[in-house]
């Protein structure tokens, strides 16, 4: 298979899946189209474009790769959204060029900030962090379930807010994160690593800690800030303790990480999250806990040592780039999960239907690009739509889910 994973490589998680493909014998590419947070890697990166011809340029030029499978991130489609196109108005595209699309959320770009709050006492909601428009949350979500053909959360809870999600666990290198020595010093360090203080409770965190240090208890603290992604795996390497947070619920990356490299970890599950993904080896903790929940691991050792070598073998177990190859290679195979609308066959009378963005929003490319540019940029488009759509017609899209089910996909790519 050729994969596209894009338009953002979120908590790395694009990368690692990539990666866990390209283990597996198939061609992955890592595309960043706007700003790459963190150091996190890519194989192309991309401006946003500047105005509907880019965009356009851009798409095009995406398409001529042809993918089998476009895998996007974060409710958002390859091509950022603007005046003259709208929003996620790529998708239908995609999947008109015969490429399976499927979409993974992870977290607030799905999460319906009221319910959330109903659902969890202890939700950063409660505490001031703010959700996305919850209108916009909606009609996104209804284009994307009507147009892709899978979804996926990574964090069991968001289930809450996309019950027809498929759960696709997040990825670890656990090669690559080799656990050090024992955390079992007599004077522990513990990390924290706060990507957003007002939702990992960091402030609750450190009020906890200066508790411990009026009461006489030794610690160090890193407060690990600011820093791109590769010294923040270094200073949790080389902990005893991780405090990955206290609001919310469900693991995350940093609590993987943690986990692989040993390190007795700290976070917020609820039975919610654990009956899906697995009960992580962990001291839980929220905000009227955390203080009694430190303490005692600051002042046993053994059970620190006991936890990160449990932690370890979970990782590998649950979250590993084996686990998550083969899970994607399934997800990738299984049938849509809701009637779509029939698209129109390979050079049909009605093949202009394949292009929504170019009917709906025509007078406004007329305005921008000139009509005589718009006529060019219609007929770019449907062209290579229809050719990317006859050359998959070959095969057969129910041939190719058979093949890929059974790993025997061949298409000189695998």
């Amino acid at each position: 298979m050729k994969v596209l994973l894009a338009p953002t490589n979120v908590a790395n998680q694009a990368w690692l899946q990539a990666e866990a493909l390209r283990r597996r014998g198939h061609e992955a590419q890592v595309w960043a189209v706007g700003a790459r947070p963190f150091g996190y890697p890519t194989d192309r990166e991309f401006p946003v474009p500047a105005d509907a011809a880019s965009a356009l340029r851009l798409f095009t030029m995406a398409l001529s790769e042809d993918f089998d499978v476009v895998h996007l991130h974060f409710a958002r489609s390859l091509i950022p959204p603007s005046d003259a196109l709208g929003d996620l108005w790529d998708l239908p595209l995609w999947r008109a060029s015969g490429a399976r699309v499927v979409m993974s959320f992870h977290g607030t770009d799905i999460r319906d900030t009221q319910r959330e709050m109903d659902l969890d006492p202890w939700s950063y909601y409660h505490f001031g962090a703010r959700g996305g428009d919850p209108l916009v949350i909606e009609q996104r979500l209804r284009t994307i379930r009507g147009t892709v053909d899978v979804m996926t959360i990574s964090s069991p809870s968001n289930l809450a807010h996309v019950p027809d999600a498929h759960y696709l666990p997040l990825a670890v290198d656990t090669d690559a994160l080799v656990p050090g020595s024992p955390p079992t010093r007599a004077v522990p360090v513990i990390a924290h690593i706060p990507s957003s203080r007002l939702t990992k409770g960091t402030a609750m965190v450190l009020e906890a800690l200066d508790t411990l240090r009026a009461e006489g208890v030794a610690f160090q603290l890193d407060l690990v800030e600011h820093t791109d992604n590769a010294e923040a795996l270094a200073r949790v390497a080389r902990a005893d303790i991780v405090i990955e947070k206290i609001l919310g619920d469900g693991y995350g990356v940093t609590a993987l990480e943690a986990s692989a490299l040993g390190r007795a970890l700290v976070t917020r599950v609820t039975p919610r999250s654990t009956r899906v993904s697995g009960e992580i080896p962990c001291m839980v903790a929220q905000p009227d806990t955390v203080t009694d929940v430190v303490r005692r691991l600051i002042l046993s050792p053994d059970l620190r040592r006991d936890l990160g070598a449990r932690a370890r073998e979970f990782a590998v177990a649950r979250h590993s780039l084996d686990v998550v190859g083969a899970e994607l290679e399934r997800i990738y195979a299984l049938d849509p999960d809701v009637a779509r609308p029939a698209l129109p066959e390979p050079g049909g009378r009605d093949a202009d239907l394949a292009l929504p963005l170019l009917r709906a929003e025509r007078a406004r490319l007329v305005d921008e690009l000139g009509a005589a540019r718009t006529e060019l940029a219609e007929e770019w488009l449907r062209r290579e739509l229809a050719d990317a759509r006859h050359r998959r017609s070959i095969e057969g899209s129910a041939l190719r889910r058979w093949l890929w089910r059974r790993g025997e996909h061949r298409r000189g790519r695998d």
